[in-house]
């Protein structure tokens, strides 16, 4: 049962780390923009996360062929997508958006039968479409009599438009993640790809992030906590899978996307809270079939 624990802390670090995010970047004045938190989040994350890999009883493994082009892929993607998905959630609610993050395992499985030649079963098809049903109950208003308002939301609204985006670049990197832990090693794959994305952000955080030295020795602190976030989340989530069958942890740690709604109620006091719970936990259903089975 001890792979249980490590997946629920996992999705409680995880879903506190996007907590945290949105509040360092819903300050007013005194907010951080989501270039720096980006960078900083991943900057920090390998700072902490470098002890646990030099620790191992492998640190440096034998690097395969195909893991510098799998790094350079998974990088750019993840830089890309790590900076849409903190503007998504600096400008969206966190109710709302971070429940599209369900739509990555879909993307992966649509992409299956054209990248890997799999189809997907019937029970993961049923996960398909209570993913769908559960996005439409996201954006369902009981009191607008209009029933496609739910899908034409969906699209127009910017911060679900940038975590869809998030989603599909996410469910590309899985393939790369797998690329190059079997070129290399789980975690010195993970911090070679923390060390990329943190190069790559760096030279975005200085073009687009005014006076970006100064705010992050002003918030140095929050910063760090954001990454020991990020690292908690990480190591637990190693210890899961290590327990247990992979798909049963993924399929817990999706417990942190209903964690996250619950957040925007009690902290945020964000609107139409029901809704979106019922649809999250749809959302949740769906993930777990294509997880699980």
């Amino acid at each position: 049962m001890a792979w249980l624990y490590f997946s629920l802390a996992a999705a409680s670090f995880e879903s506190l780390r996007d907590v945290f995010s949105k509040v360092i970047t819903n300050k007013g004045n005194q907010s951080l923009d989501e270039y720096l938190v980006a960078w900083a989040l991943r900057a920090f994350t390998l700072i902490i996360y470098l002890p646990w890999l030099l620790l191992s009883p492998n640190p440096i493994p034998i690097i395969g062929k195909d893991f510098w082009w799998a790094l350079l892929a998974d990088a750019t993607l993840s830089t890309i997508g790590g900076i849409l998905y903190m503007r998504a959630l600096r400008f969206g609610d966190i109710s709302l958006t971070v429940p599209l993050m369900g739509f990555s395992p879909l993307f992966l499985v649509i992409a299956s039968p054209f990248i890997l030649n799999e189809f997907p079963s019937k029970v993961q098809c049923l996960g398909i479409l209570l993913i769908c049903f559960g996005a439409y109950f996201l954006n369902l208003k009981p009191k607008e009599n209009n029933y496609l308002a739910p899908l034409t939301s969906l699209i127009n609204t910017p911060s679900s438009r940038l975590m869809l985006v998030v989603a599909f670049l996410w469910a590309l990197t899985t393939s790369f993640d797998k690329i190059g832990a079997k070129n290399s090693s789980p975690l010195f794959f993970s911090a070679s790809l923390y060390f990329c994305t943190a190069i790559m952000t760096l030279p975005i955080v200085m073009v687009y992030s005014p006076n970006w030295l100064s705010k992050l020795k002003v918030n140095l602190a929050k910063l760090t906590l954001l990454g020991s976030l990020k690292a908690l989340d990480m190591w637990c989530h190693v210890m899961a899978i290590s327990s247990t069958v992979a798909a049963n942890s993924v399929a817990v740690k999706q417990s942190g996307l209903l964690m996250s709604v619950g957040y925007g109620y009690f902290l945020f006091h964000e609107k139409n809270i029901k809704q979106r719970f019922f649809g999250c936990t749809i959302i949740v259903i769906g993930v777990c079939l294509l997880s699980v089975l």
